[in-house]
């Protein structure tokens, strides 16, 4: 599965950051989006229940143990409370608050997506102005995909590539939080499940553009490109190979 961006399809702009999640990378979420925002791989045990498993599609993902694991992000990676964030995940508990994605200051001034207490669902935004989903809209069984748009006016969560989920303005504006996936910015909250293929946007994607992230069809706009390209991804400490090359050639739909 190439790595590499597609810079002439629509869905590029815009994008802040991309994790693919895959092992090649060892304890680095690197960034295949070109601007070298990597993260670290935080707690992860490396083991079944923690570390890389299978995710969707046929690609690699995160296990997240309920406990400590998380993906430990950068500050100031948004600029305005206008983004996207978009990813695959399995959930393996649907009824306790959960963090999948959080950029907190505080339950006013953030940028979150939780698994809710009750009712098998999520909310977007945060705690104190949620875009609360149906009920019964996540269940334990296979991967969803999860996005969030906020236009600076509305903030929607999406499931599938389907709105479900809407709210007024999320009050964010503590644009220098560092942002953590798996648990909430500073701890807490712990997620148990698996999160695949993440990335962030400077932008609100279109309802058109979230239903693309979610189609397998129309994904493959933005990974694959002609030519040829090769990373050298520096090891992380304790990784036991120095340097790992990916190469990516050509590559054509079905």
């Amino acid at each position: 599965w190439p790595f590499v961006l597609n810079r002439a399809s629509p869905q590029a702009k815009g994008l802040i950051l991309w994790y693919p999640c895959t092992s090649r990378f060892g304890r680095t979420a690197f960034d295949v989006g070109g601007k070298f925002r990597h993260a670290t791989l935080t707690n992860f045990g490396f083991t079944n229940t923690s570390g890389y498993v299978a995710g969707p599609n046929g690609t690699e993902a995160l296990r997240y143990d309920a406990t400590d694991d998380h993906v430990l992000g950068l500050a100031s990676v948004f600029s305005s409370n206008v983004l996207t964030v978009s990813m695959w995940v399995k959930f393996f508990a649907t009824t306790t608050f959960q963090a999948i994605f959080s950029c907190f200051t505080g339950n006013s001034d953030s940028m979150e997506i939780f698994v809710n207490d009750t009712g098998d669902r999520l909310f977007g935004g945060n705690f104190s102005n949620q875009a609360l989903t149906n009920n019964s809209t996540i269940t334990t069984t296979g991967f969803h995909h999860i996005g969030l748009t906020s236009d600076g006016s509305i903030t929607t969560v999406f499931i599938n590539g389907l709105a479900n989920g809407t709210t007024g303005t999320t009050n964010f504006s503590t644009f220098s939080a560092i942002f953590r996936i798996g648990d909430r910015t500073g701890g807490g909250f712990p997620f148990n499940g698996v999160i695949g293929d993440f990335k962030l946007y400077s932008r609100a994607l279109s309802a058109g553009e979230m239903w693309n992230q979610y189609d397998p069809q129309t994904r493959w706009n933005l990974r694959y490109r002609p030519g040829l390209k090769v990373f050298s991804v520096p090891a992380a400490a304790g990784d036991a190979v120095p340097q790992v090359w990916v190469q990516y050639r050509r590559r054509h739909a079905g």
